[in-house]
């Protein structure tokens, strides 16, 4: 399904062995995620800190932060075994994102305007797990 204007929530129970790990969403998506251009929205655990960001990846890779850099929010519950539930509301070339029913910040890209929806999991050593949940997407005019 390709979308450009939507709403989606979605639970994620998380848990990791060491190192650089998190979960997300890639959105406005190209068919062949991996190598064309979408955007990712992805939660932490970095080095101890709730960190978040949306970076824009144009062929495979990372091209830009939309959020400018990593942020850091203490919404995000980064025991193991947690469940954080985020939002994200895309309309135009604005994006906003909550964690646990607050808001983290809203953000401007005007990259691409559709695509579809993954869900994703990241890490750089050890093991990570992201068990998604109560996923729903709602598409906008």
């Amino acid at each position: 399904m390709i979308v450009g204007n939507f709403i989606v929530k979605y639970d994620v129970t998380w848990n990791s062995t060491g190192g650089l790990a998190g979960c997300g969403l890639f959105f406005r998506a190209d068919e062949n995620i991996p190598d064309l251009d979408s955007y990712r929205f992805a939660t932490l655990r970095f080095s101890g800190a709730p960190a978040w960001f949306i970076q824009y990846w144009s062929y495979g890779r990372a091209d830009h932060f939309v959020t400018g850099d990593i942020k850091f929010n203490d919404l995000i519950n980064l025991d193991q075994n947690a469940t954080n539930s985020y939002v994200i509301k895309m309309v135009g070339d604005e994006v906003t994102v909550y964690a646990n029913g607050g808001r983290m910040g809203t953000f401007y890209s005007t990259k691409k305007s559709d695509g579809r929806l993954a869900f994703t999991v990241l890490q750089e050593s050890g093991e990570t797990t992201c068990e998604f949940n109560n996923a729903w997407l709602w598409e906008l005019p």
